[in-house]
C-alpha cells in the first residue's frame, strides 16, 4: 500500500515521502498514530501544491534577506557610551537589545536572537557583529561606539 508521511518515521522515512508499506502497518500503526495517510491521486497533487507554495514562500524570504543584507551592510551604527574618567570602563554596554533598537530607528526590524553576540562591547572603538537574517544568509553590522 503507498502511503504519504505526514512526519518523519525512523526506518520508514522523512516527512512528504511516499512510500510502500504493508497493508497492515499502515492501518494498524501509522494511520491511528496519524503518521500516514493513503497516497491516493487526489493526496499526492494536494502535497505537491502545498510543497510548490512552501518552496515560494522560502524563496521569497530568501530574497527579502539578501536585500536586507545589501542595507544592513551600508550603514554604521553609532551608540554613544557613558565612559569613566580615564576613559577606559564604560558604565553602560551595547547588547543585543540596544543593536535591535538601533536598527528598529533605521526601518530594520530583527529580533534580538539574530543578533550573534558572544559578549556585550564595553570599549569605544569599531566593531562588526554578525546578524542572522535567514538559515542561509548572514549580514555584518558596523557599530561605532563614541563617549558622550
Amino acid at each position: 500500500m503507498k502511503v504519504l508521511l505526514l512526519q518523519d518515521v525512523i526506518g520508514l522515512g522523512s516527512r512528504g515521502e511516499i512510500k510502500n508499506v504493508a497493508d497492515g502497518y499502515a492501518r494498524n500503526f501509522l494511520f491511528p498514530k496519524h503518521l500516514a495517510k493513503l497516497a491516493t491521486v487526489e493526496v499526492i497533487k494536494e502535497h505537491e501544491q502545498q510543497v510548490t507554495k512552501i518552496k515560494s514562500e522560502e524563496d521569497k524570504k530568501l530574497l527579502t534577506a539578501q536585500e536586507l543584507k545589501k542595507q544592513i551592510e551600508k550603514i554604521i551604527l553609532e551608540i554613544p557610551l557613558k565612559f569613566s574618567e580615564q576613559g577606559k570602563e564604560s558604565f553602560d554596554s551595547v547588547n543585543k537589545t540596544k543593536i535591535v533598537t538601533k536598527l528598529k530607528q533605521r526601518d530594520i526590524q530583527l529580533k534580538a536572537s539574530q543578533v550573534l553576540l558572544e559578549k556585550p562591547l564595553k570599549h569605544e572603538g569599531l566593531y562588526e557583529v554578525k546578524l542572522l537574517l535567514h538559515p542561509q544568509v548572514e549580514a555584518m553590522v558596523k557599530i561605532r561606539i563614541t563617549s558622550l
